[in-house]
C-alpha cells in the first residue's frame, strides 16, 4: 500500500512539469507527440511518463539548435550595422569639409558682390520695398479697372527683388517708373472707357465706365465699386443720397470739356462706404409693414414701439386737423352767405340758431336769450369736434417721445453693464432709439400745435359770428319789446340781494347830493343873507363877547352848509364794501352749483354773476360818488370861507 501511494505520487510529480512544459512548447511540436492516454494502470502510468520524457528531450534539442542559429544571425546583423556606420562616418566627414569650403567660397563671392554692387544694392533696396508697395496701391486703385493685371508684374519684381541671386533690370526698372508716372497722370483725369460690372445677383453686364480720377467709378448713371480681391467692377449694394447719384448721372451724361458739378470722395471710397451704411430716412423711421415683434406699421424704425406710436398719433393728428379745416372752411362759407340771406338756412349753423328766433319771434327777452343760448350750445360740439383730440395729441407726443429717451437711455446702460463701454457698437441702439423718439415727438408736436391753433382759431371764428348775430338779435328783440324795465329787473335777479342794498345805497347817496345842490342854489343865498345882516345890526363887534357870537355863527351856518356831506361820504364807502359782499356770496353759490350739480356751466353762471356784477356795481356807485362828495367838499369849503368874510370884525 505504501509502495503504490509512492508511484502515484511520483507519477503527478512528473506529469506536473511536463503539463507545464506542453504549455510552453513551441507550436511546431507534432500533436501526436504530445498526446497523452489516459492511464489505467501504474504500468500505463510508468509508460505515459517515460513517453513524456523523450517527447520533452527531443523538443529541447530543437529549441537548442533555432538558438544557435539566431545568435550566428544577429553577430552578421551587428557586424553589417559596424560597417555601415563606419562608411557614414567617413562620407560625414567629408560632407563637412565640403561644406565649410563651400561657406568660406559663399563668404568671398558675396564680398566680392558687396563690392561690384556698390550703392546699388541701396537702389536695389528701395525698388524692392517700393515694387511691393506699389503692388498694393495698385490693386485697390481704381485706375487698375481701366489698366488690370499691374499687379501681378510688381509681385513677380518684388518676388524677384528678394532673392540675391537676381537683379532688376533697367526695362523693368523703366516699367515700374512708367506705371508710378500714369497713376499719377490718371489719378487726374475723367477718363471714359468700355467695362464690365457686376451685378448684385451675379450677371455680368458691359457697359461705358466713367472713371473721376482714382475717386469715383460711374456705370449706369450710379457709383460703382472697385473690388481689389477679385479685381473686378462690382455694384454697390445701395447707392448714397439721391442728389449724389444725381450728380453720377449728370456726370456720366456730360460731355467733354463740360463743367458738372459733382460729390467726390477724397477719401477714395471710405466717405462713400459710410455714405451707404448710414440709414436712410425710411430706415429710421420704418416701414409701412407692420413686423411680428409688434404688429404696428413704423416698429422697424430705430425709434421701435414707441416711435411707432408717436408717427401713428401724428398721422391721426394731421388727418383730424385737416378734415377740421376742411370742414369749418365749408361751415364759415355757409355762415357767411347767411349773413347777406335773410331767409334762415338749415345747411349751416347760424341759418338753424336764426330757425330757432323765427320760431320764438313772440317771447320774452329772456326766454329768447335762454333758446339761442341752448341753440348755439347744441352747435358748438359739432364744430369743435376732435380739436381737443388734436390738442392732447400735440401735447402727448414730446411726452412719448422722452419716454422713448428714457427707454433708449435705459438699453444704452444695460449695454454697458453687460459688455463694457469699449465698443461703442454696443451703446448705438439705446442711443439712436432715444434721439430717434425724441426727434419724432418734436416732429409730431410742433405742426400739430400750429395745426390746433389753426383750426381752434377757425373753430372759435365760426362760434363769435353765430354769438354776434345772436346777441345782435336779442339787441333787437329788445328794443322792439320795449322791455327796459324787465331789462332791470333781471339784471337785479343776476346781481343777487347785496345788487338791490347797492342800488338803496347809492338812490340815498344821489338823493343827499342832489339835496345839497339844491340847498346851495336856494336855502344858502337866504342863509348868508339873513346872518350878515343879523351880524351888520350889532352895534358892537370888537369885544370878546362879539367875537363869540360871530365864532357861533359861523359854526351855525357851517353846519347848515356841510349838511348830510358826512352821510354821502360813508356811502361812498359802503358801496365797494357791499360789492366785496356780492362777490363773497356768488362765489359761495359758484360752489354750492359745483358740490351738487357738478362742474354744469349753467349752474355755476348764476353764482359768477353774483359775484361779479354787484362788485363793478360797487365800484361805478362809489366812483359816482365820490365825484359828486369831492365837489360838495371843495363847495361846503368855499362857501365856510365865504360865509367868514361876509362877517367883519372892527378895529
Amino acid at each position: 500500500m505504501t509502495l503504490l501511494r509512492g508511484l502515484l505520487l511520483s507519477g503527478l510529480l512528473a506529469i506536473a512539469p511536463a503539463s507545464f512544459a506542453e504549455e510552453a512548447a513551441d507550436a511546431a511540436t507534432p500533436a501526436s507527440d504530445l498526446a497523452v492516454t489516459e492511464a489505467n494502470s501504474l504500468d500505463q502510468l510508468l509508460d505515459n511518463v517515460e513517453q513524456r520524457r523523450v517527447v520533452e528531450s527531443r523538443e529541447h534539442t530543437a529549441r537548442e539548435r533555432r538558438f544557435a542559429q539566431d545568435r550566428a544571425n544577429q553577430a552578421k546583423l551587428l557586424q553589417d550595422a559596424q560597417a555601415e556606420r563606419t562608411r557614414e562616418e567617413r562620407r560625414s566627414d567629408r560632407l563637412e569639409t565640403t561644406f565649410e569650403e563651400n561657406e568660406i567660397r559663399i563668404g568671398d563671392l558675396t564680398e566680392q558682390l558687396d563690392k561690384r554692387l556698390g550703392s546699388l544694392r541701396e537702389l536695389f533696396g528701395v525698388l524692392q520695398q517700393v515694387a511691393g508697395d506699389t503692388r498694393g496701391l495698385f490693386e485697390a486703385s481704381l485706375i487698375s479697372s481701366q489698366y488690370p493685371n499691374r499687379g501681378e508684374w510688381l509681385d513677380a519684381l518684388a518676388k524677384k527683388m528678394g532673392t540675391a541671386s537676381q537683379l532688376a533690370t533697367i526695362e523693368e526698372m523703366e516699367t515700374l517708373w512708367f506705371e508710378l508716372q500714369r497713376e499719377m497722370t490718371e489719378s487726374g483725369k475723367v477718363s471714359r472707357f468700355p467695362g464690365t460690372i457686376t451685378k448684385l445677383s451675379g450677371e455680368k453686364v458691359n457697359t461705358d465706365i466713367v472713371r473721376v480720377g482714382s475717386y469715383a467709378l460711374l456705370g449706369e448713371g450710379e457709383y460703382l465699386q472697385w473690388d481689389a480681391d477679385t479685381q473686378s467692377i462690382i455694384e454697390l449694394a445701395r447707392q448714397p443720397s439721391g442728389r449724389h447719384v444725381s450728380t453720377a448721372a449728370a456726370v456720366q451724361e456730360s460731355a467733354a470739356g463740360e463743367i458738372v458739378e459733382f460729390s467726390v470722395d477724397p477719401l477714395r471710397g471710405s466717405l462713400l462706404a459710410l455714405l451707404i451704411q448710414a440709414a436712410t430716412i425710411g430706415e429710421q423711421v420704418g416701414s409701412l409693414g407692420a413686423v411680428a415683434e409688434c404688429y404696428l406699421p413704423f416698429c422697424d424704425g430705430q425709434g421701435g414701439t414707441v416711435g411707432a406710436i408717436i408717427i401713428l398719433g401724428g398721422f391721426i393728428g394731421v388727418l383730424l386737423a385737416l378734415e377740421r379745416l376742411l370742414t369749418l372752411t365749408m361751415i364759415g362759407a355757409k355762415v357767411n352767405a347767411q349773413r347777406k340771406n335773410p331767409t334762415p338756412s338749415d345747411d349751416n349753423p347760424l341759418g338753424r340758431v336764426l330757425k330757432v328766433y323765427d320760431e320764438n319771434k313772440e317771447v320774452d327777452v329772456e326766454t329768447l336769450e335762454l333758446k339761442l343760448g341752448e341753440a348755439i350750445l347744441g352747435e358748438t360740439p359739432k364744430l369743435t369736434r376732435n380739436i381737443t383730440l388734436i390738442q392732447v395729441i400735440s401735447v402727448v407726443a414730446p411726452l412719448t417721445g422722452l419716454l422713448g429717451t428714457v427707454i433708449g437711455m435705459i438699453e444704452t446702460f444695460q449695454a454697458i453693464t453687460l459688455f463694457g463701454a469699449g465698443d461703442p457698437k454696443t451703446m448705438a441702439s439705446g442711443i439712436s432709439k432715444a434721439l430717434m423718439t425724441t426727434v419724432l415727438g418734436l416732429c409730431v408736436a410742433i405742426p400739430t400745435t400750429l395745426l390746433h391753433a389753426l383750426v381752434n382759431a377757425r373753430s372759435k371764428s365760426v362760434i363769435h359770428v353765430i354769438e354776434e348775430q345772436s346777441a345782435g338779435i336779442i339787441a333787437d328783440h329788445a328794443e322792439k319789446s320795449g322791455d327796459a324795465y324787465l331789462a332791470i329787473i333781471r339784471f337785479m335777479e343776476m346781481g343777487g340781494d347785496v345788487l338791490w342794498l347797492i342800488a338803496l345805497i347809492t338812490f340815498l347817496m344821489w338823493t343827499l347830493i342832489f339835496e345839497r345842490m339844491w340847498f346851495f342854489y336856494t336855502e344858502h343865498k337866504s342863509l348868508v343873507r339873513e346872518s350878515t345882516e343879523r351880524w351888520e345890526g350889532r352895534a358892537e363887534r370888537t369885544s370878546w363877547s362879539a367875537r363869540q357870537v360871530r365864532e357861533a355863527m359861523i359854526s351855525d351856518a357851517s353846519d347848515r352848509i356841510t349838511g348830510s356831506l358826512p352821510i354821502i361820504q360813508t356811502c361812498v364807502a359802503l358801496c365797494p364794501l357791499f360789492g366785496l359782499l356780492g362777490t363773497v356770496t356768488g362765489m359761495i353759490a359758484v360752489f354750492d352749483a359745483m358740490a351738487t350739480q357738478g362742474g354744469n356751466a349753467r349752474s355755476m353762471a348764476a353764482g359768477v354773476s353774483m359775484a361779479t356784477i354787484p362788485t363793478m356795481s360797487g365800484m361805478i356807485a362809489s366812483l359816482s360818488g365820490l365825484v359828486g362828495s369831492t365837489w360838495l367838499r371843495r363847495k361846503v369849503d368855499y362857501e365856510v370861507e365865504l360865509f367868514e368874510d361876509h362877517l367883519t370884525l372892527d378895529h
